[in-house]
């Protein structure tokens, strides 16, 4: 059977075609991510802080050295952050500095927690990596008012708002906190959908790690 021209012309096109798209896969496959990680640090969850640490070690380790970001939070009255860049640390390194970071309590123990989202934002903003925010948290804001709320609504839109933000996990929230986070955070819920916008009660770092792998392979 005859090829015409036109044929291999469009075969020669279709094949640089998906040669192309296969090389862009296997570009994005590699993209760095940034990973926003808090922890929450006040009395209230102090309980559950070594699982916490181990969690975020854990997703730590899905992080690439020398291309990942890492800006990492302690959460309590105020918002401290105790990494920002690139992920140099090997996981021991990275475990011992946390530790550290999150040893002491706060002499004027709360959770503000309208300050970490409103450092999310920031921190987000101009970013075009794609972007992941993992919290591990009992969910209680004690100080957190009506105004505060109003804030973390407001930095959640903000949030919302940047496309390139990939995913968010809320993880080890007592199930009486579930609605208010899920009020407080309508727009990344809604903009996310449920595989994306995760809170879980356990604080397992494994759907950081499907974030993760999300982001680098898939996200545009």
């Amino acid at each position: 059977m005859k090829i015409t021209r036109r044929e291999l012309l469009g075969g020669a096109i279709a094949g640089t075609t998906l040669a192309i798209s296969l090389a862009r896969s296997a570009y994005e496959s590699n993209r760095p991510i940034h990973l926003l990680a808090a922890i929450n640090t006040s009395l209230s969850d102090r309980p559950n802080l070594p699982a916490s640490i181990v969690a975020l070690c854990d997703a730590y380790r899905h992080l690439r050295r020398g291309s990942d970001a890492l800006t990492a939070y302690r959460v309590d009255d105020r918002t401290l952050t105790f990494h920002q860049g690139k992920v140099l640390y090997t996981p021991q390194q990275f475990e011992k500095l946390l530790v550290a970071q999150v040893r002491d309590v706060s002499p004027r123990d709360n959770t503000l927690t309208q300050r970490l989202w409103e450092a999310i934002k920031r921190e987000a903003e101009g970013d075009t990596r794609p972007i992941l925010t993992a919290v591990w948290s009992d969910g209680f804001s004690e100080g957190t008012d009506a105004a505060g709320h109003r804030a973390i609504r407001d930095a959640a839109a903000g949030i919302a708002a940047n496309t390139h933000i990939a995913g968010v996990a809320i993880l080890g929230p007592a199930i009486e906190t579930w609605s208010e986070l899920e009020e407080d955070l309508a727009p990344l819920r809604q903009r996310l959908g449920r595989d994306r916008f995760i809170i879980q009660v356990s604080r397992d770092a494994a759907p950081v790690a499907a974030l993760i792998a999300a982001a680098r392979a898939t996200y545009r």
